[in-house]
């Protein structure tokens, strides 16, 4: 039997994480070898110390920066003394599956340079639990680009695996804010081999308040503005030039061409019955005092029959996509995502892209 590939698993952290704690307890009781464990730590803090002095008897590598170097560079230092075939890339607060994930991690990685592993989000509040259904949407593409073009322009930088060969011959990541990104692109554009992971689920921290959620959009929004300004020329011309990944696209890009159209023809081909019918459901007792004129009425009626047909026509694939990647769905969850937490986090993302696009970089707590 040939010797299985030898993994380094390689996790950057500031200060510590809790959630680290338990990733590292189940990474040790991982029963696949051969691996080895290697956290590098940006300014240490007293738990940093504290997990130092009783992991490193069991095995785990600490390489702690005393000055704050940031997650690309620390990533880049910490390679070259790493020794796996395969490099395991997993951020401080995402909690890995109990039992053992290593091995199908190997398994997958099995005529594959990049491997992306999916994401689900733990926490129970309502704000996390909308940002789960943005991890589904980015699950599917990611899938959708693995079966159709073998390669994807970007990837969740929380959790993934590349071979080393692979990475070294990227020249390692780049110092920006979206490095998974960056990473990915030079990854297609070179022919990298990549697949999607479904079968092995890790969980990340989501924001639990609406301060912390602005911070992430903000430097995930510039950092897509900045990714996009360095490499979307250059990937229209790679999807031109390679039809299997314009065939991923498409694929992406028609359900919700095709959305936009089917409502469009439902409100301007249709509208006289189905907007007689809402204005009768708007007479009802219930909402009567309203008292509404009647083009008021009519426009109410409209907003309100795009906002059923819409939902009646993304309910049915985003179940049976949850239901393939493994996801929970909530149909009441998903209509407040849908009409309400999506349209924000787009606007807020659209803003924060723009202003990475020109070229400015805002304030915040984040080193490159």
């Amino acid at each position: 039997m040939d010797r299985p590939e030898f993994v380094s698993v390689i996790i950057p952290v500031r200060g510590w994480s809790p959630t680290l704690d338990v990733t590292l307890e189940r990474l040790l009781s991982d029963p696949f070898q051969p691996k080895e464990l290697i956290v590098v730590v940006d300014e240490p803090n007293g738990e940093a110390e504290a997990a130092r002095q009783r992991l490193e008897p069991r095995g785990v590598r600490f390489l702690v920066n005393e000055r704050r170097l940031g997650k690309a560079e620390s990533l880049n230092r910490a390679v070259p003394l790493a020794r796996g075939d395969v490099l395991l890339f997993l951020d401080a607060d995402v909690l890995i599956p109990k039992g053992g994930m290593l091995g199908e991690v190997v398994e997958a990685m099995d005529g594959v340079d990049l491997l992306e592993i999916e994401k689900d989000v733990f926490g129970g509040a309502l704000l996390q639990r909308m940002v789960r259904y943005e991890y589904l949407e980015a699950a599917a593409i990611s899938q959708a680009f693995s079966v159709l073009a073998g390669g994807c322009p970007a990837i969740n930088g929380a959790a993934f695996a590349i071979r080393r060969g692979a990475f070294e011959r990227l020249g390692g990541f780049a110092r920006a804010l979206s490095e998974d990104f960056e990473l990915c692109t030079r990854a297609m554009m070179a022919g990298a081999r990549f697949k999607h992971l479904s079968s092995v689920v890790v969980k990340t921290a989501a924001p639990e308040d609406l301060r912390k959620w602005w911070e992430q959009r903000k430097r995930w929004g510039v950092g897509l503005g900045e990714w996009m300004r360095a490499n979307l020329k250059s990937l229209l011309r790679h999807a031109i030039a390679c039809p299997r990944m314009l065939l991923a696209s498409l694929s992406v890009a028609m359900p919700l061409m095709a959305y936009a159209l089917f409502v469009n023809i439902l409100l301007e081909r249709w509208p006289d019955v189905a907007v007689e019918l809402m204005i009768m459901a708007l007479s009802t007792k219930l909402i009567s005092h309203l008292d509404l004129p009647p083009f008021f009425a009519s426009l109410l009626a409209r907003a309100l029959l795009a906002m059923v047909a819409s939902y009646a026509i993304l309910l049915a694939p985003f179940f049976a996509i949850s239901r393939k990647l493994g996801f929970d769905f909530n149909p009441i969850e998903f209509a407040l995502f849908i009409f309400i937490y999506q349209p924000i986090s787009l606007l807020v993302l659209a803003f924060w892209a723009a202003v990475g696009l020109l070229g400015i970089r805002p304030k915040m707590d984040w080193v490159v």
